[in-house]
């Protein structure tokens, strides 16, 4: 593939015209090029600055109320640094890297709300000199810089929902395995293709959806496969080593949960229960990408739009090199629709891709303005000062707590985090350290929030409307650990969901009524 790739950059057009791409001040800025120590070194500071912007832009929301997903992970971490081995002794549906992240930032900072928010903070700012290194593999230094800084300036959409989520940790192992995918696609080398696969299956140890990067990969190899046949024993050797870089990845997980007898428990998780919790949104919900909700579309339009003239202008480059920066990004919203739910933080994956193609758009945009075609350069005006108005409201918000509420809008999630603390406070006045508590229903968070230990490894109910008789386990752990509190949580203040009769009945034999706090019904054990 090499041989191919070196001919193509002297005959194609396209790649002469990418290798001719006005540089000007832009190498000034880049740490590799071919400037004097001082300019290098200046390159250094930008792309660092450019690195710890994601976190300044993030860092009004680090006090945000707990979500309810981001205590699932917190409780298994703190669980998982205490002996216990997630999915076997504490289970959710995520992978298991993204809560060794957690379990790195108590480590570092201690158990706080605060320490896996500045870790995600961190992870998204390591991400940029990834994007950057990608745009500057594939399309020159000018490009490479833009996308940095695009991509960096994009955290200002904070209605996309960016916490210490499964996404934003997943974003630096999968644009890292893009930039050495980009590296093998350009040079041939066949090493860059094995760290591919490696950092790519670190991306879906992360969160599963990154499996979808290796099918653009694949995609996007089968078709040089078919048009090119010089290249079919190199592009062959490339995806096996890509296969086994992602083996080689997954093997020290594989042993560890085997060893811990958690094997079956962690394939069901991340595939079986996935399989099924995506399966049931019908079809059509599926073709609608996430970005529809107006908060995260408005909030970061204008690199929604740049990236959308950068997408055209891609397809009319037409180079192979541009067709991967596209099937990255194409893949990057299959993976966003997979589920069919429209939550805003599912589209944090489409932020590297998106920043990828912004960087051609934007060139693009100021060449026609330049021209005085000023149509189009007026519209991506218009988007940005709607995006500026967008990040203007929710950062003048006065605290956190307001800022959060504005940044989920009417997102049940968000209601289940504001009332949290309290139901939390109440639990912990009525157990001790050590005690073990259980929620019925989904505010999870509230067992990281009291520091009580879960009374079942099910954490929530989420499970049970699945395959109800993982209530019969579930009523064993309870006769097993009998939990000092009981809580059921509901889904609104005023409706009051249905219990199983197992459950209620468990309750009326061993538990009294203790009364409710905010959503939560609180019930506490009967000395026997």
């Amino acid at each position: 593939m090499s041989d191919m790739s070196a001919n193509e950059l002297a005959t194609d057009p396209h790649q002469l015209a990418l290798a001719a791409e006005p540089v000007g001040w832009f190498a000034a800025f880049d740490p590799l090029g071919p400037g004097s120590p001082r300019t290098r070194l200046l390159g250094v500071v930008a792309l660092i600055l450019l690195s710890a912007l994601p976190l300044v832009l993030l860092a009004p929301m680090l006090e945000a109320p707990f979500e309810p997903d981001e205590g699932v992970y917190a409780t298994i971490a703190r669980g998982w640094q205490d002996g216990l081995v997630p999915y076997r002794d504490l289970w959710d549906n995520k992978a298991p890297l993204l809560f060794l992240w957690y379990m790195a930032s108590f480590s570092w900072l201690g158990d706080s709300v605060f320490a896996p928010r500045l870790m995600a903070g961190l992870a998204a700012g390591l991400t940029v000199p990834f994007v950057w290194a990608t745009g500057r593999t594939l399309f020159g230094q000018r490009t490479g810089l833009l996308a940095a800084a695009l991509f960096a300036l994009s955290f200002i959409n904070i209605y996309i929902q960016v916490t210490a989520n499964a996404e934003v940790f997943m974003l630096l192992p999968m644009v890292a395995g893009l930039w050495a995918f980009s590296l093998g696609a350009k040079s041939g080398h066949p090493a860059w293709f094995l760290l591919a696969g490696v950092l790519t299956a670190l991306a879906v140890f992360t969160k599963q959806t990154a499996m979808w990067a290796f099918v653009g990969y694949g995609v996007w190899m089968a078709v040089l496969f078919w048009r090119e046949a010089s290249e079919r024993r190199a592009l062959l050797e490339a995806g096996a080593l890509m296969g086994a870089g992602a083996v080689l990845a997954a093997t020290p997980f594989i042993v560890y949960f085997a060893t811990h007898d958690a094997l079956s428990h962690l394939w069901f998780a991340l595939v079986e229960f996935n399989w099924l919790w995506a399966g049931r949104e019908p079809f059509y919900m599926k073709l609608v990408p996430p970005l529809v909700n107006p908060a995260p579309l408005f909030g970061g339009l204008v690199f929604w739009a740049l990236a959308a003239v950068g997408i055209w202008r891609l397809g009319v480059r037409g180079d192979r090199f541009a067709w991967l920066a596209l099937a990255f990004l194409a893949f990057s919203e299959v993976a966003a629709q997979s589920t069919g739910l429209l939550y805003a933080h599912y589209s944090v994956q489409l932020m590297p891709g998106a920043a990828l193609a912004a960087a051609i758009g934007l060139p693009y945009v100021l060449e026609r303005w330049g021209e005085r075609d000023r149509v189009l350069g007026a519209g991506i005006a218009t988007t940005a000062l709607i995006t500026l108005v967008a990040a203007a409201f929710i950062y003048a918000q006065p605290t956190s707590a307001e800022r959060f509420e504005v940044q989920y809008g009417m997102q049940d999630t968000m209601e289940d985090a504001l009332v949290a603390p309290a139901i939390a406070d109440a639990v912990a006045s009525m157990t001790e350290p050590g005690d073990h508590v259980y929620e019925w229903g989904r505010e999870s968070e509230i067992y990281f929030l009291a520091d009580r230990q879960p009374a079942s490894r099910h954490l929530y109910n989420r499970i049970y409307a699945f395959d109800p008789a993982m209530l019969d386990e579930v009523m064993v752990d309870l006769e097993e650990t009998r939990p000092a509190v009981i809580y059921l949580t509901h889904e609104e203040e005023d409706f009051v969901e249905e219990v199983p009769e197992k459950l209620t009945s468990y309750l009326d034999t061993h538990y009294e009524y203790a009364g409710r706090v905010e959503n939560a019904d609180l019930y506490q054990r009967i000395e026997d």
